[in-house]
């Protein structure tokens, strides 16, 4: 298998819109403060794994779940163009998002993280993303439909421990 090229990393997990947002001084009253500077892109502790992986030269895949409104649709395309194979992510109809604020303290560099899946109506948006992430969290515990997905396509799954 040493000649089949890069390996395949599959990543499980969050990746989202960030919003970043550079304010002038957190310490000051909101009053006298002001936006300094504003960019979007893709985000996501498991996103940007992937990202990373791709611009390394190595393949990957996400299994994740996203709303079907424009921000689900942005965090496909961010993740498509860094090269990411999204084929196995799924796109909740009454989801959002999701949607992270970055607030960017101008004078210390602190970042202050705000989550969002959109509406917050417990029963279909929240709700249907909560339970995605509970079957995902599931499956990184090697049991559930991702990791079976994985094994058949001959993909390690899990985590092992160091020996002491």
């Amino acid at each position: 298998m040493s000649g089949a090229g890069p390996k395949k990393v599959v990543g499980v997990g969050l990746a989202c819109l960030d919003q970043l947002i550079r304010w002038k001084d957190a310490a000051l009253p909101v009053h006298e403060n002001r936006v300094l500077d504003f960019s979007m892109q893709g985000g996501g502790l498991v996103g940007t794994a992937l990202s990373a992986v791709t611009r390394l030269g190595g393949r990957a895949e996400w299994w994740g779940a996203v709303g079907g409104d424009w921000m689900g649709r942005m965090v496909l395309d961010s993740l498509t163009q860094e090269g990411i194979d999204v084929s196995h992510a799924r796109v909740l109809d009454d989801g959002h998002g999701p949607l992270v604020l970055v607030c960017v303290d101008g004078v210390t560099g602190e970042r202050h993280f705000l989550h969002s899946v959109g509406r917050l109506d417990p029963q279909t948006t929240v709700g249907s993303l909560e339970r995605h992430a509970a079957r995902e969290q599931h499956a990184c515990s090697g049991r559930g439909a991702a990791p079976r997905r994985a094994r058949r396509r001959r993909l390690p799954v899990g985590h092992r421990r160091a020996r002491a």
